[in-house]
């Protein structure tokens, strides 16, 4: 446990394909102010098959998601994929996925 009773012991993942794609959930800092209301409404989501948390820059997305993660215990069910606002191609899948999900609705 880390000194603030958070698990430090995460693993690395095996190199491969997808080594490239995902990266560790960030460590939430110690001195956050936890959202209980926020934590709930991602656990609502949480059976979506998406969740979007959309705010402005600096508002705390990062850490809100990371706390949840941590908090919940969920870090072997995440992938933490950090993107970047001209990342085209994975806009562009992510797009086009949709376009087929809503599409078959």
């Amino acid at each position: 446990m880390g000194h603030d009773g958070r698990s430090s012991d995460r693993q690395a993942r095996p190199p491969g394909p997808a080594a490239t794609t995902w990266s560790a959930v960030p460590v939430v800092p110690a001195d956050h102010l936890r959202r209980p209301r926020l934590l709930r409404l991602l656990d609502r989501g949480a059976s979506d098959p998406m969740v979007v948390v959309s705010a402005p820059a600096g508002s705390g997305k990062t850490v809100l998601v990371a706390d949840w993660v941590d908090f919940r215990g969920l870090h072997e069910q995440t992938a933490w994929i950090p993107l970047e606002r001209d990342d085209e191609a994975f806009w562009s899948r992510l797009l086009d996925g949709l376009e087929r999900h809503l599409a078959g609705r």
